[in-house]
């Protein structure tokens, strides 16, 4: 017997990108890309930081122009990569330390145990202030831009113009120079604390060897950091751990905090790129749709194939309700019993026609599921018999 499905409407092959293949490959190319992407926002971000006031650095973004300048002027600079070696290379003899990225320095405030000499510091953060100079807070940044003095302070009054400005200073005390400002805010204060002289700078770009020669950039980057015959560059080598991340309140920082903040941006997209897809290609969750094939597909190997997929799941409950259900409907049509008819009635006509007991019948037609396969098919063979038994008397 052959179970033959006409459709007259045209049917299109399936193509080959609905395979598993396809999908593999659409997978493993949406890896790459994410790949791709980690990877371009790595070196986006790693090229100018790593070389940002760099005093080894010839690049446009790095400090070596100024390093070769003090050491003309026999004034050594050593680099330093956390405050605390910064305290331990001083010795207690008066030094200038800068901090051009405090950033990168989380434990900038161990600055404060140093004794005598000059600290520099750019663009400080409010942990860095409060444990400095609790006096002084950030009040705004703008953009860095060539500014006047506006001061008496001798180091800026020598150098004149500069590109300064940046962050804006809010100023609560006594304070040595006010100096730079803009719109009356200070972007470069002067204090005098515990011995030591503190500078804070709202912006470093003058520090940089790109816009050293311009404007008086050089000679407030010498006079800032000519106080002393040493200078300790307190900048970690790419790749180094700072010793003492913490943040406000003496506690640790968490690790996205030194993440780039393009990297953190690129890693969101992508999360949001791979819900998005699987939104798209992704399986839906609905009812099973029927369509017609364009194939005659044997009776027999349906049933098999069917028969296949309820051994693979173990099925066997399923399976033996499949085989009583149709064996039911057939021996309800030969006694003459109508669909609806009651299980003990059609226990009772089937064995009136059969001569069987009423405990057999109900056994084979009514029975529990098989635990096992040799159980399924015993039910199977015992449910032709009867079936046969009906259909010849």
């Amino acid at each position: 017997m052959t179970a033959t499905i006409d459709d007259t409407r045209s049917y299109d092959a399936p193509s080959r990108d609905r395979g598993p293949r396809a999908r593999l490959l659409r997978w493993l190319a949406l890896g790459g890309v994410v790949l791709l992407v980690l990877l371009v926002g790595a070196l986006a971000d790693r090229g100018p930081t790593a070389q940002r006031y760099d005093t080894a650095a010839a690049g446009a973004d790095g400090s070596r122009a100024l390093a070769a300048i003090l050491a003309q002027r026999g004034i050594s600079v050593e680099r330093v990569a956390t405050a605390d070696a910064a305290v331990r290379a001083a010795a207690g003899r008066p030094v200038t330390v800068v901090v051009p990225d405090p950033d990168l320095v989380p434990d900038a405030t161990g600055l404060s145990s140093l004794t005598g000499g000059r600290i520099v510091v750019v663009e400080p953060g409010d942990d860095t202030l409060d444990a400095l100079a609790p006096g002084i807070t950030n009040d705004d940044s703008k953009p860095a831009r060539v500014l006047d003095p506006g001061c008496q302070w001798p180091g800026a009054q020598a150098a004149g113009r500069a590109l300064v400005g940046g962050t804006e200073f809010g100023v609560d005390g006594d304070v040595t120079a006010q100096c730079y400002g803009t719109s009356g805010a200070p972007t470069l204060v002067v204090v005098t604390s515990d011995g030591h002289e503190l500078v804070f700078v709202g912006n470093g770009e003058f520090l940089r060897n790109r816009e050293l020669a311009e404007e008086g950039n050089a000679a407030l980057a010498i006079n800032l950091l000519s106080a002393h015959d040493r200078v300790l560059w307190l900048l970690p080598h790419p790749g180094e751990v700072p010793a003492a991340p913490v943040g406000e309140g003496g506690t640790r920082r968490p690790l996205t905090d030194y993440f780039p903040g393009r990297l953190v941006a690129a890693l969101w997209t992508v999360v949001l790129a791979v819900v998005l897809l699987a939104l798209a290609y992704g399986r839906r969750l609905g009812r099973v749709v029927t369509e017609p094939l364009p194939v005659v597909v044997r009776a027999a190997e349906t049933v098999e194939g069917k028969a296949r997929l309820y051994r693979a799941a173990r099925a066997r409950d399923r399976a033996a309700g499949w085989l009583r259900d149709a064996a039911l409907h057939d021996v309800r049509t030969r006694v003459g019993l109508p669909p609806d008819a009651t299980p003990p009635a059609v226990v009772d006509a089937v064995g009136a026609r059969t001569g069987r007991s009423r405990e057999d019948v109900a056994a084979t037609l009514y029975g529990p599921a098989p635990q096992t396969d040799r159980d399924l098919v015993a039910l199977a063979d015992a449910l032709d018999s009867l079936t046969r038994e009906v259909r010849r008397l």
